[in-house]
């Protein structure tokens, strides 16, 4: 219906919804390598605590300017703590785990594979179709980006140990990020992108920030590059 009626006003939010993937998709594509640098300077934990911890004061800030009644988002909090699990938390920590025993070109390889996984839940939580046309793109498209990152000079994946080790982990991260896609999806239903944006980072920081402190040890970056 609202194609037929607003047909014009249809292809502007696909567009919009189109450009804003693309942005996600450049901007998570610009953390793989900065992630490995910054390296030298925070443990990986910590590292996701302050990332978190520094998102999270505008994002509070925009759910709150969107909607006042934090009370009653707030009663959806198991659901919002659960995406912060899966979203936040575990996603972070396999994604610099990852990346800690694999190069950046393997894991950005590796968790890029999340398409696959969520479409694969797609179909068996959410009943959406997965046709031979969408088997195929994911395919080309996984195929394609393979070729692009992994032609540089080493070339091929590094088969030792660890760095099978750090594979598995950044598979793992793909895994939880589709996870969380799907039954993320399901939240929607609940409460608005922006809350939960804001109250899943909410509860994956405050998980982040306990691991940090009860097992690394909180520290800051050493450098005005670094921050």
């Amino acid at each position: 219906l609202l194609t037929k009626a607003m047909p014009h006003k249809t292809t502007f939010l696909n567009y919009r919804s189109a450009l804003a993937l693309t942005v996600v998709i450049v901007l998570s594509g610009i953390s793989f390598p900065l992630i490995k640098i910054f390296f030298g300077e925070m443990q990986p934990i910590a590292m996701a605590f302050l990332r978190s911890l520094i998102a999270l004061p505008l994002l509070l800030a925009v759910a709150y300017y969107r909607n006042p009644n934090i009370k009653g988002v707030l009663k959806n909090w198991k659901a919002l703590l659960l995406v912060g699990v899966i979203g936040v938390t575990a996603y972070q920590l396999l994604q610099n785990f990852g990346l800690v025993y694999a190069t950046a070109s393997e894991s950005s390889v590796l968790l890029c594979t999340d398409p696959i996984w969520i479409a694969i839940m797609a179909s068996a939580f959410l009943k959406e179709k997965l046709d031979a046309k969408k088997i195929v793109g994911i395919v080309v498209a996984f195929v394609g980006m393979s070729a692009i990152v992994l032609r540089g000079s080493a070339g091929t994946f590094t088969f030792t140990p660890l760095g099978v080790f750090g594979d598995l982990l950044a598979v793992g991260g793909a895994f939880s990020w589709a996870l969380f896609s799907v039954y993320g999806k399901k939240v929607l239903e609940k409460v608005s992108p922006y809350d939960r944006s804001a109250y899943m980072t909410l509860f994956g920081t405050i998980l982040l920030g306990a691991r940090t402190f009860g097992w690394e040890g909180f520290s800051l970056p050493v450098s005005l590059g670094g921050w």
